[in-house]
């Protein structure tokens, strides 16, 4: 009864629980990281690029961590509501993915100061899935979407690091298997998820913290005015 109205990817996850979500997605991870080392060596060195700037200072780029950010933020609600939207929109997971991938990266892109909200949003819209108000699962998301919304707009800095922080892990991990390719190392760090996760979810504390550490960036200071031209000529001061 409480996931009463849930998409059924929603419903699955509150029916196994989130130990049984997180053994469910572990051979997903795996695959996804055999498809990294197929990426080749020139793809692992623009994402680990781009890895180390979002782990350094992705924080203080609010406009390309939007899109960046955004994107995450469709592709992942389009998976948490892939049962739905296979149902109601007859779209793949795939192309579902894509198309909310775009649209929350050009919305970020657009729109960097909506980001935190969206940031804390997502979760508390999949919390509120198993808190009905009133019977009612959809409610109970909408809360859960405002409450942790507002959270994370309040704290809007934080959320940018630890958002950053944790895409740039995500890169990082990616890159380092795309750089490995068809050795046998990454052949067992793709077998072993489990690592795979430790390894990003250690660059993400890291990134984190040293971004929360730095702190804001400094506000630009106005330019100081252009003093006025003169005729060229020296002028001599009599004492």
């Amino acid at each position: 009864d409480r996931c009463r109205g849930a998409p059924p990817a929603v419903s699955a996850a509150a029916a196994i629980g989130w130990g049984g979500w997180t053994a469910a997605a572990l051979p997903e991870l795996a695959g996804l990281a055999e498809r990294a080392r197929a990426l080749g060596p020139i793809i692992a060195a623009v994402l680990g690029l781009a890895g180390l700037a979002l782990l350094l200072a992705g924080a203080r780029r609010r406009r390309p961590l939007g899109a960046a950010g955004g994107a995450a933020i469709g592709a992942v609600a389009a998976l948490a509501a892939r049962g739905w939207i296979s149902a109601a929109l007859g779209l793949g997971v795939p192309a579902a993915a894509t198309l909310a991938a775009a649209a929350g990266g050009v919305a970020g892109l657009l729109f960097p100061a909506a980001f935190a909200f969206a940031a804390g949003a997502l979760p508390g819209a999949l919390l509120g899935w198993h808190v009905p108000l009133g019977g009612s699962a959809a409610a109970g998301a909408a809360a859960g979407a405002v409450a942790l919304g507002a959270l994370a707009a309040w704290l809007a800095g934080a959320v940018a690091a630890l958002v950053s922080s944790g895409l740039g892990a995500v890169a990082c991990a990616a890159a380092l298997l795309a750089a490995l390719g068809p050795r046998p190392a990454a052949g067992e760090l793709a077998s072993h998820p489990v690592a795979l996760a430790g390894l990003a979810a250690v660059l993400w504390v890291a990134g984190a913290a040293f971004q929360l550490g730095r702190g804001p960036a400094a506000p630009r200071q106005p330019a100081a005015p252009a003093p006025p031209a003169g005729d060229g000529r020296t002028e001599v001061v009599r004492l």
